[in-house]
């Protein structure tokens, strides 16, 4: 299958086309492949893995990219067509950086210990006495919320919120909702579909929910489809994405 044209060209590559068509407006088709780009450099970065098909299906980018042949599912996931030139750069700097790490590992492990010097009178001298240990403090946290805390970073969603007030709601509605990663993925859909939307409809600050209410409400979000009649805003979030590829 052929590599997707993601450069200047892409305008005119049949297969975006037919996705247009699919989709019934230009701009959301872009974003929808855009979107497919983003989910699967994440994982090709990862030993060329596909897209589990679970992700996939719960990403919201929906069957049209299948049918237009921009994507095709496999028995082991979905392929995003074009990820192998893509992103393969990638995963080679992703694999160099690691060889570096063990590189630098071995070396550190290889150093001669500096030889300690005898002593003729360890034998009779009396070994100190050691020192307690101190009792680590109770952990307050619920085992929920710790499990929540080391898979998913709830500050980079809130870092992302443009009205910061309600903190502590926020992370406890976080904690309560979002225990996968498709609901990690949710979220950050949602949100991005909430900032896109008041962006569009340059809502005033004031009338942005404190973000403890948001974060309690935060799933409405997720099937939000914004209008996007201006084509340099759907051209630039393309241009950005190639732009960190590179």
């Amino acid at each position: 299958m052929a590599r997707i044209n993601v450069e200047l060209n892409l305008w005119a590559d049949h297969r975006f086309e037919y996705l247009c068509e699919l989709e019934g407006n230009k701009f959301i088709a872009l974003g929808k492949l855009v979107h497919a780009f983003k989910l699967a450099q994440n994982y090709w970065i990862r030993d060329k893995q596909l897209i589990p098909k679970k992700i996939w299906k719960f990403s919201g980018i929906g069957q049209n990219l299948l049918i237009a042949e921009l994507a095709i599912e496999k028995e082991n996931g979905v392929y995003v067509c074009g990820s192998e030139e893509q992103f393969d750069w990638l995963l080679k700097c992703s694999n160099a950086g690691k060889k570096s790490a063990e590189i630098r590992k071995n070396n550190k492990l290889s150093l001669t210990p500096l030889e300690q010097p005898s002593n003729p009178l360890a034998t009779t001298l009396v070994p100190p006495t050691p020192t307690p240990t101190p009792t680590p403090a109770p952990n307050t946290k619920t085992p929920a919320a710790k499990e929540t805390a080391a898979n998913f970073n709830f500050d980079t969603i809130w870092n992302k919120y443009p009205k910061k007030l309600g903190k502590k709601e926020a992370i406890r509605h976080f904690n309560k909702s979002v225990k996968t990663e498709i609901d990690y993925l949710n979220i950050e859909k949602a949100l991005q579909n909430f900032i896109d939307h008041h962006a569009y409809k340059k809502t005033d600050n004031k009338f942005i929910p404190h973000g403890g209410t948001w974060f309690n409400n935060w799933e409405d979000w997720i099937d939000v489809v914004n209008p996007l009649d201006q084509k340099e805003i759907a051209e630039q979030k393309l241009y950005d994405f190639l732009t960190e590829a590179k």
